[in-house]
Formats: C-alpha cells, sequence, structure tokens
C-alpha cells in the first residue's frame, strides 16, 4: 500500500475520454480533498481537458471501442508499463475495452488492489453479447473487488458465472455513478415543482 512520505494514489480508467468525464460527477474533488492522488487514463479526446481542470493527472493511451488486436495489444503493453511506473495503490476500471485490458495489466503489474465497476452485458445480443461476457468474465475474475450496479445486475452475473456471489458488492440500492444529495432532495420547493408538473401531465400525486 502507500509509503509513508507520498499520497496514496488512485487510477480511474476508462475507454473513451467521456466516459471519464462524465461517470464520476464531484468524485475526483473528493477524492484529492481526502488527501488521494487521482490519475485518470482514456483515450484522447475533448473531454481529457475537462477531467484536468479538476486536478486529475490524464494520461491518455490510444484504445478503441471496437476489436482490434494489435492496438489492444499495444494498449496492453502501454498499460503494464504505465502501471509499473506508477505504482498504484488502487485501480478502478469500467467500461468494456478498458476493464478487459486494465484488469490483466494490472494483475500482470502486481497492483495491489483492483477494482471494478460492472456496468452490465445484458443490453446486448448474439455474439456481440458473448463477447461482452467473456470480458466481463476476465475484468471481475482479474479484480480484488467487483461492484455491480444493481441488485439484478449482480444477481445476474452471478447466475451466468461471471463472478462468485460473495465477491461481487452493490453499494446501497445501486446506481451507475451515485447522486449528489445537496442538488437533488426532497424539500419544500421540490415538492411543489413535482405538485406543479404532476398536475400539467395529469398524473395523480399517489401515482408512482
Amino acid at each position: 500500500m502507500a509509503e509513508n512520505n507520498r499520497k496514496p494514489k488512485i487510477c480511474i480508467i476508462t475507454t473513451i475520454d467521456v466516459s471519464l468525464d462524465a461517470m464520476f460527477p464531484d468524485f475526483y474533488p473528493l477524492l484529492l480533498a481526502k488527501g488521494f492522488e487521482v490519475v485518470g487514463i482514456c483515450a484522447d479526446g475533448p473531454h481529457v481537458d475537462n477531467v484536468r481542470q479538476q486536478g486529475v493527472r490524464v494520461i491518455t493511451v490510444p484504445m478503441k471501442r471496437d476489436a482490434a488486436l494489435i492496438q489492444d495489444l499495444k494498449c496492453l503493453w502501454m498499460l503494464y508499463r504505465i502501471f509499473r511506473r506508477e505504482r498504484f495503490d488502487m485501480i478502478h476500471y469500467s467500461t468494456f475495452k478498458a476493464s478487459i485490458l486494465a484488469g490483466i495489466a494490472g494483475r500482470l503489474a502486481g497492483c495491489p488492489s483492483l477494482l471494478y465497476t460492472l456496468r452490465g452485458f445484458h443490453r446486448f445480443t448474439g455474439i456481440r453479447r458473448l463477447l461482452i461476457k467473456f470480458c466481463d468474465i476476465i475484468a471481475a475474475r482479474s479484480a480484488h473487488y467487483t461492484i455491480s450496479i444493481s441488485k439484478s445486475l449482480r444477481d445476474e452475473a452471478v447466475e451466468e458465472g461471471i463472478a462468485l456471489a460473495e465477491r461481487i458488492v452493490v453499494l446501497g440500492a445501486g446506481s451507475s455513478k451515485g447522486v449528489n444529495l445537496e442538488k437533488f432532495q426532497l424539500n419544500e420547493r421540490t415538492r411543489v415543482r413535482a405538485a406543479k408538473i404532476r398536475n400539467s401531465l395529469g398524473i395523480r400525486s399517489e401515482d408512482v
């Protein structure tokens, strides 16, 4: 784990830049305020600057969302070298391509803590579903900890053999990226606004 004279270092890795930006609202400032050093890894793109403006050091790797064997092997080697050099205390990975590459590279590099967020393969069908499922199995079994974004997805993952029941958890009732409780809260103002919206749409107060 972290040495005495340095901040604990966390890596957040996604395949593309928009995911690194949009999936972690308010998360980076929270980690930085708690004293962590945060490094992001993704493919280069316009959203990289948004992440860097939040105080995150971003390393770009030419990952592609679609299958590209030679490019994927190149990225796997790049990630292995980055992980060995940076000596992260934790690597958190999610999204399809980043997960399988980071899981393998993290194990090869000897990272002490690999965290995988399972976002689901169930929305795909046919060969693509089988491919996503296979990659999820590798990503989950490479991880030391796996988080599912919902209870139903956790049950499906266990049933499909992606992860053992004791090695996959759901935080609270489940969520892809959490909820900002300062922005989304139930108070008199939001109750009045909700009532007006319901009334304008003809939805009764007791209807879900």
